[in-house]
């Protein structure tokens, strides 16, 4: 699901670190390799359907000699990837809302505030974590709600959003998004990075949109 939610939380950022052009070559280059991932995945899973999962596979790749330790540290990297990617997404969703509020309230001052972005993210982290232990059909009632919501992003982003450019003429030309390079971070007078290293940093918007697909 993540490849729906993880867009808006790392495209502004990816445009202004490279540009459209490592934007859609590392977009490619992930979703190529996150393919990969999943088709293993899914024939280790068909291959040994049982409980455990992810732990288990790892323990029975490994063999006896290395199994435990690998279902060890498969436990140990999806907990720190929930404890990490959690708060992440909510922080994304933090910026993209301060974002529609300042285009809103242009006049607002409190958007620029720390402790107002503070304020948002313990708020959505809150409603992350209260159907968890409220109650199964508190948490049941709250996928069904994420359900909707993903569907709902999928038409906005695909066919809405598309569809509506369109009308308007306002798509950019192919040329303005395979060969457009932009280095952001180099817009003052110092050079702070190289045009590399916004190349390889731009990974890191494909990397965060499929997570979901190798979770």
């Amino acid at each position: 699901m993540n490849f729906i939610s993880g867009i808006p939380v790392l495209f502004g950022w990816v445009m202004y670190t490279g540009g459209p052009t490592p934007a859609f070559a590392n977009w490619t280059m992930i979703g190529g390799l996150s393919t990969i991932v999943s088709l293993s995945m899914a024939e280790i899973a068909a291959a040994m359907p049982v409980a455990g999962g992810i732990y288990f596979w790892s323990y029975r790749l490994g063999g006896e000699k290395w199994g435990p330790f690998l279902s060890w540290m498969t436990a140990w990297w999806n907990w720190m990837g929930w404890i990490c990617v959690v708060p992440g997404v909510q922080q994304g969703s933090t910026n993209f809302l301060l974002s529609a509020i300042e285009i809103s309230y242009p006049n607002a001052t409190v958007v620029y505030k720390g402790w107002f972005a503070w304020l948002l993210t313990a708020i959505g982290m809150f409603f992350a974590m209260a159907p968890n232990i409220i109650s199964q059909r508190v948490l049941r009632l709250y996928f069904r709600f994420a359900t909707f919501i993903f569907f709902t992003l999928f038409l906005l982003y695909w066919i809405w959003f598309p569809a509506a450019t369109a009308a308007h003429g306002q798509f950019r030309s192919g040329s303005e998004v395979f060969n457009h390079f932009y280095n952001g971070i180099n817009g003052g007078e110092t050079k702070e990075a190289s045009d590399a290293y916004t190349w390889v940093i731009g990974i890191l918007f494909g990397a965060w949109v499929f997570y979901g697909t190798f979770s």
